[in-house]
């Protein structure tokens, strides 16, 4: 991609590839580019936050997130939950709890849990914190599971099996 296009699109996709790369400098310039044409770009402002959170810029952040929150409705539990780790690194941990909530429902993996698990920590409810650590860690071990499943639905052998090879009928 030529980055000295003027297509916004363009510009974002090469943000995308940077920040894939964790080349956060570069990604910033490009993502500039796509804010100063559309400073309300969820997708421009997921990134950027995503950008800026990984760099501890957590305050700087905030506003690009939000922002996201006007995009796509399947990015929104990540989302939420950024800006909850923004909230809890200014020490707003009230505040984070609430803007994690929302994503609780559509965690599949644990992460969200955990989460809220070190909020609870960091507000001082013990019994809150270890119901949020078991359902991360029921959650995680459902994943795995499912994850084993799939393994063995594409390899029905199990490990350590040995597969019997069949005479072909049609070879004689």
């Amino acid at each position: 991609v030529n980055s000295g296009t003027s297509d916004p699109a363009a510009h974002l996709g090469l943000a995308q590839v940077y920040y894939q790369e964790s080349q956060d400098d570069k990604a910033l310039q490009q993502l500039q580019f796509v804010l100063q044409a559309d400073a309300t770009n969820p997708q421009g402002g997921f990134l950027m936050g995503q950008v800026l959170v990984r760099r501890h810029q957590y305050a700087e952040a905030m506003p690009y997130l939000k922002t996201a929150l006007n995009g796509y409705p399947l990015s929104f539990p990540q989302v939420h939950s950024m800006l909850a780790r923004c909230l809890a690194a200014q020490g707003d941990y009230a505040g984070a709890l609430a803007e994690l909530k929302p994503a609780l429902p559509s965690d599949t993996t644990g992460i969200f849990h955990y989460q809220l698990y070190q909020i609870y920590q960091k507000l001082g409810d013990e019994k809150s914190a270890a119901a949020a650590l078991h359902e991360s860690e029921k959650l995680r071990r459902e994943e795995s599971e499912l994850e084993e499943k799939q393994k063995m639905m594409q390899d029905p052998a199990s490990p350590g099996e040995r597969r019997e090879s069949r005479p072909d009928p049609a070879v004689r």
